[in-house]
């Protein structure tokens, strides 16, 4: 058999088995609790305990909201906000894909299982063939597919962002040997996705980040082969990047002025107009539906996006000349940009592109030297993260290929000799995969089996019970009040209501308007002063305690359920740690700290002394209550409320003048 045959009936066999194996073990921890689901359970991968840890919960509200209303996609659960459009409203191209197996797929559960493994297909399918476009060589794709996808967030994002002094390039290095050597201990037992990394945390339910290197794979394209057929596929995701994540939208359009203006300087004529014609279609495009001004009013009306950014300062983070300079000179993107510039000196095409991306790549990272960090880590690294990632594979990759291919001259014995350097490279590559994948199988299957045993992807079948009767029987955005957490997560997801108190992350209420609702909720529901004076005091600690760990193999526990209400209160409400100020009052001190600034803690006491139970149901427009058993047992049935459904986990409210006959 020739070896062009061999390598054709090669190609398609490396693809499918990366491919497979991607989207198997991204799976894996959601399909193995589904082989014996306890009694009295239902399985679902959005379940009480995830919201915990990540954002699933949030993507699969807004995920909802899509399927329910279509685009544009106003707040999932704040109905006074309908109509008014929010961060995720202008970032609806993610979700919108996301949604589009929604017209088959009627099980919003499965939906998120599928776009899972959808999202670790386009991962690696994108990774690769830009990969084999480049390289033509299709175990480069394989490895760039696999490790964009599991390796990223890992091997690449925790290094050292800055150093004090430029004599203290060591850090860097050093920084870089300890995360990859953290990488394998730390991947073999882990007990969520979220802690994974972003690429499954915050970008793989909205589909984002798939988009983005689909992007960037288009634009090399346009620039290598400028065929119609890209140019085309280029011309009309230009203006639909506008509508993903920020730092995303960021990045596509700089990256069509670096290959511009890298087009203009080869003299690549052709390249050059293709670029700009769509870069001046995009800015018609943008000045026509008045982006800039939608934008604005959108930001200017966001107080908790304003809130969240409050603090961010474009200020030098330290005013020593040697930290700017160690900072811009040692970090991680310039570094890498020269050693890439080295590698693709004898490959043009390649090193085009490395220009042209290290355009955007290395100015980015000088957000570093300024007080940003929420800017940083927030927008710009989970962007530019997985581009460049999968570039220095490619360049990397070729270079390896290329010195191990390398023919040796001479007589048999210097030929053996010569030959030494490649065979220990080719071996130390191939050993260097085989760990990639055996770690990251083992991790995932210990975290399948993790899933499989601790019961956190189950939730008690009366609670499902009562979200579908909701879902079913109440009016659509029908006013649902509720103070239970479990609730105030999943009502978003499973149901089509809205809720007078929400997590302010998810229905985009400002804090402060969270925090009234809440106080006002509590204090009706039939809370005491005492009870809240106690979720008060414990909160910080606890919110903390659920955000560090003490091990990967074991969640943080709070025992006592007020201590969990207690930590949600503080996140799901105020969305502390990040939002600092809260009617303009620190919540805490300057550093994160276990207490509550008193001045903040008497405010909300105040709140709760000049509340006004009666005026409750009127003033939010509350028609449905929910409360637990555990409620129910503590505080009794709500004042003017009549039981409407009830199930051993859930009890149902409607008021007594309702004539909502449902039972």
């Amino acid at each position: 058999m020739s070896k062009n045959v061999t390598s054709k009936i090669k190609c398609p066999v490396v693809f499918l088995s990366g491919l497979l194996f991607c989207v198997v073990f991204v799976l894996l921890p959601e399909l193995l609790p589904l082989i014996k689901v306890p009694e009295g359970f239902v399985w679902s991968p959005v379940h009480s305990q995830n919201y915990r840890l990540g954002d699933l919960y949030y993507y699969a509200a807004w995920l909802k909201e899509v399927l329910d209303t279509g685009i544009p996609a106003y707040s999932p659960s704040a109905g006074e906000l309908s109509g008014q459009p929010l961060i995720e409203t202008w970032r609806f191209l993610g979700l919108a894909l996301a949604a589009i197996p929604g017209v088959v797929i009627s099980d919003i559960r499965v939906l998120i299982v599928f776009d899972y493994g959808l999202s670790a297909a386009l991962f690696f399918c994108i990774a690769y063939f830009f990969a084999y476009t480049l390289t033509r060589n299709y175990w480069i794709g394989l490895i760039a597919g696999i490790a964009v996808l599991f390796l990223t967030d890992r091997l690449w994002g925790p290094i050292l962002p800055n150093v004090q002094r430029v004599v203290d390039l060591w850090q860097i290095a050093g920084s870089a040997i300890n995360s990859a050597t953290d990488y394998l201990r730390y991947t073999r037992n882990f007990i969520e996705y979220d802690i994974y990394g972003s690429t499954f945390r915050f970008i793989n339910m909205s589909l984002s980040g798939p988009i983005l290197i689909l992007f960037y794979y288009i634009t090399t394209l346009v620039y290598k082969n400028n065929d119609v057929k890209s140019y085309f596929i280029f011309l009309v995701m230009s203006p639909l990047m506008a509508f993903t994540y920020p730092s995303h939208t960021i990045i596509a359009y700089g990256l069509i002025a670096s290959f511009s203006l890298v087009a203009l300087f080869r003299r690549n004529w052709k390249a050059a107009v293709s670029f700009s014609s769509v870069g001046a279609v995009t800015i018609i495009f943008l000045v026509i539906i008045e982006y800039r001004k939608m934008l604005s009013e959108l930001l200017s009306k966001s107080e908790l996006w304003n809130g969240i950014f409050a603090n961010e300062k474009l200020v030098l983070l330290h005013n020593e000349f040697g930290f700017v300079l160690a900072t811009i000179i040692l970090n991680k993107y310039l570094l890498t940009f020269l050693i890439m510039v080295y590698l693709t000196r004898k490959r043009p095409l390649l090193r085009d592109i490395v220009f042209a991306t290290g355009m955007i790549a290395v100015p980015l990272s000088s957000v570093y030297v300024f007080n940003m960090p929420q800017l940083w880590t927030r927008f710009l690294v989970r962007g530019i993260d997985h581009v460049w990632f999968m570039l220095i594979i490619v360049v990397t990759g070729n270079a390896i290929h290329q010195f191990i291919a390398r023919p040796v001259t001479g007589d048999i014995s210097k030929k053996s000799v010569a030959s030494i350097p490649q065979r220990i490279l080719g071996t130390a590559v191939f050993a260097f995969c085989l760990v990639m994948l055996a770690s990251i199988a083992l991790g995932f299957f210990n975290l399948g089996q993790h899933t499989n045993a601790s019961g956190s992807r189950f939730i008690p079948q009366e609670t499902m019970h009562a979200y579908r009767w909701i879902d079913n029987n109440l009016p659509h955005k029908a006013e649902v009040a509720t103070l239970d957490w479990e609730d105030i997560t999943l009502l978003p997801v499973f149901t089509n209501v809205n809720l007078v108190v929400g997590h302010s992350l998810i229905d985009g209420r400002s804090p402060g308007d969270e925090l009234k609702r809440f106080i006002s909720a509590w204090k009706y529901l039939g809370y005491n002063r005492p009870q809240l004076e106690i979720l008060l005091d414990v909160g910080a600690e606890a919110c903390l305690r659920m955000r560090e760990p003490a091990t990967y193999t074991n969640p943080p526990r709070l025992p006592l359920s007020y201590q969990f209400d207690a930590a949600q209160f503080m996140e799901g409400i105020l969305y502390w740690p990040y939002i600092k100020k809260v009617n303009g009052i620190p919540i805490t001190g300057d550093k994160i700290t276990t207490k509550l600034n008193p001045e903040f803690r008497n405010f909300v006491l105040e709140l709760y002394d000049i509340s006004q139970p009666d005026d409750f149901i009127h003033t939010y427009k509350v028609q449905y209550i929910t409360m637990n058993a555990g409620q129910v047992s503590l505080l009794g049935s709500p004042k003017g409320m009549r039981l409407l459904y009830q199930t051993k986990t859930r009890s149902i409210y409607v008021p007594m003048l309702s004539t909502d006959s449902r039972t």
